[in-house]
């Protein structure tokens, strides 16, 4: 396997391990310097939002990859097999405009937010740095969603969550 494919498999999966990871050692810094040392440390729950942010669209994003967002599939339970395929692609690619034009809508945000330069009130950081996870995360997403229409329209089986 090489690193593309590595890249491929394992990109949100390592991304949303480690800001699961990075979030939990920040809130228990919190705890403990608010009670033990006394001493709270406010930028750590502001960063743990922000960070939970990202993290929620990369779990979106490799939701997609996984094949495991909710929906309802009485629709196609009514529908003869031989159709399936077709109004899958379908249901697909209306999924795939509307994360492009999420896409498109979160990037003009945090472009807005960027240029006025508005800060973070602990960490007194851009928060463009934070709108740019939600048009980050629909690309990836747009890119998931993608893949699967290719492997439906090839016949390939989607992967499955567990």
């Amino acid at each position: 396997m090489n690193w593309v494919d590595k890249i491929n498999r394992h990109f949100e999966e390592i991304l949303v391990a480690s800001l699961l990871g990075v979030i939990t050692c920040l809130l228990f810094l919190q705890v403990v310097f608010r009670y033990a040392v006394n001493l709270p440390l406010d930028w750590t729950e502001e960063m743990a939002r922000y960070l939970f942010i990202a993290f929620t669209f990369l779990s979106a994003s490799l939701g997609v990859k996984v094949n495991r967002h909710l929906r309802v599939d009485l629709l196609m339970a009514l529908i003869p097999d031989s159709s399936k395929k077709v109004v899958q692609i379908i249901r697909d690619f209306i999924w795939f405009l509307f994360a492009v034009v999420m896409v498109k809508i979160g990037f003009d945000v945090a472009l807005m937010n960027w240029v006025a330069d508005q800060r973070s009130p602990s960490l007194q950081m851009n928060m463009g740095y934070v709108y740019f996870t939600v048009p980050f995360g629909f690309a990836l997403m747009s890119v998931r969603i993608l893949q699967n229409i290719y492997q439906t329209a090839t016949g390939k089986d989607l992967p499955r969550g567990e």
